[in-house]
């Protein structure tokens, strides 16, 4: 209630997203009042939650209005700028070991042509592993 009633003090501009401030610090101080004189029944319950309610929707107006729609651009800043160096085959996830041309593989059977291509795959997965100098990583 404190500090609804602070909030509600400072100039109009600064608080009219958020309703009627007054009224609920006054809202906020009856039910402190009867929360204090222990008195808790189920209106109180139900005047206290549309309190929160109000103060959550007053907040969700808060977090609206600090993000905009609208583009907005502004001047980069100092940045500093890296050489780009060319992508090597492993990069870009070339095979060294070629596989080979589609019509020699038709000539295989199913099970041969399966054969060759886990082959190459073995070939060039540890290939991958070992390095370009043949040291494993």
């Amino acid at each position: 209630a404190r500090q609804l009633s602070e909030l509600a003090d400072r100039p109009p501009d600064q608080a009219q997203p958020l309703g009627d401030l007054e009224a609920m610090a006054q809202e906020a101080q009856a039910l402190a009042e009867r929360l204090a004189g222990e008195s808790l029944d189920l209106e109180t319950l139900q005047r206290q939650e549309r309190l929160f309610h109000r103060l959550l929707d007053a907040g969700r107006s808060l977090e609206k209005d600090e993000y905009s729609d609208e583009r907005e651009s502004a001047a980069p800043g100092q940045f500093e700028r890296n050489e780009v160096e060319a992508l090597s085959p492993e990069d870009v996830g070339g095979l060294r070991f070629q596989l080979p041309p589609a019509e020699e593989l038709r000539r295989l059977s199913p099970a041969q042509r399966q054969m060759v291509l886990e082959y190459f795959e073995r070939l060039n997965r540890a290939e991958r592993r070992a390095g370009p100098t043949g040291a494993t990583r």
